[in-house]
């Protein structure tokens, strides 16, 4: 599959069918292509293209299968929180395409203070969006939830295991024995979770500074919703931090005191629902929980045809389920 696709999204039989459909799809709104659009990305989770309108730049993207759900989730999203996701100028749920609207400049050159305040506009967001588990599953949303975590955790490790030894994916048979000797810890950290009294909702799994739109003044928006689940919300935090913190992948370090004033203001929010310092406790299980998130975003997209590939550059699933369980990231081979 990952080859596969490259391959098509390469071909130029591929791109002239884009190209026809993005007209078509500029025209619905009275807009008119200007130019031939440029290739902006082609990775095997998606592939970008830049478009040139009469009414200003607007932006194509096709999703991999395993994410196709992408487009139309972020529809509905749009629908429910306007001013937080951009509404697609067109969809196609057949082919996992849509065409967005320009969203300027992101706010990846925000300081600590803009990101605080961008993670508690997300924590308001996950609130309201708590009360709509049914329109979000309706539009593909996946789910995978703290109490999923333990059986999730076991039957991958079984299944890389099973991976002939030379394969990229394989589980050696001691480090699957490490792994199955924590997953008491990982129902430890789970049942936290679960019974925090914080309701799950949309953990958007990738609220990164390169997915998030707007001056530091106006309310932020979010694209990129492919990697989404329903789940606890401190999840959320893993990816924006941890890359805000410079301990990208596996981070971040909770006492980190930058990490510390991007997190207090989030956790906040949610104050109804348990103590600031209980809150706190939360944050290393919810770690885990984002890494395995990030694991299964990885796995739906490379074993999206039934087989894990044998490729070598894509990334080892091994690696998040040992850190999930509590292994540290510099004992990772």
């Amino acid at each position: 599959m990952v080859a596969g696709i490259l391959e098509r999204w390469r071909a130029d039989a591929w791109f002239q069918e884009a190209v026809g459909w993005i007209a078509e799809a500029v025209s619905s709104v009275g807009a008119v292509v200007t130019g031939s659009p440029r290739v902006v990305h082609v990775r095997f989770w998606s592939v970008v293209l830049e478009v040139s309108t009469d009414h200003g730049v607007m932006w194509f993207k096709e999703c991999h299968p395993g994410q196709g759900f992408e487009p139309e989730l972020l529809a509905v999203l749009a629908d429910l929180e306007p001013r937080h996701f951009p509404r697609p100028i067109a969809v196609d749920e057949l082919t996992h395409r849509m065409l967005l609207p320009d969203l300027g400049a992101g706010r990846s050159g925000g300081g600590g203070g803009d990101w605080s305040r961008t993670l508690v506009e997300m924590a308001e967001v996950q609130q309201r969006l708590s009360l709509h588990h049914g329109i979000l599953a309706a539009a593909g949303l996946p789910s995978l939830l703290p109490e999923d975590a333990p059986s999730y955790v076991d039957s991958l490790a079984r299944r890389l295991t099973a991976l002939p030894p030379t394969h990229a994916q394989h589980l050696a048979g001691e480090t699957a024995d490490q792994i199955e000797s924590r997953l008491g810890h990982v129902g430890d950290w789970a049942g936290r979770l679960a019974a925090s009294g914080v309701p799950s909702t949309f953990q958007h799994n990738d609220a990164s500074p390169a997915n998030t739109f707007g001056p530091a003044a106006s309310a932020p928006q979010w694209i990129d919703v492919g990697d989404a689940f329903w789940s606890h919300p401190f999840a959320v935090l893993q990816a924006p931090v941890s890359m805000l913190t410079g301990s990208w992948p596996w981070g971040p370090d909770w006492r980190d005191e930058h990490a510390r004033a991007i997190v207090d203001p989030y956790l906040a929010v949610w104050g109804d629902h348990a103590s600031l310092d209980s809150m706190r406790e939360l944050l290393e299980p919810a770690r885990c929980l984002g890494i395995l998130h990030r694991c299964e975003s990885w796995r739906r997209l490379i074993d999206h045809d039934g087989e894990l590939p044998d490729d070598r550059s894509l990334p080892n699933l091994g690696d998040h389920l040992l850190v999930a369980t509590g292994v540290a990231a510099a004992d990772l081979r």
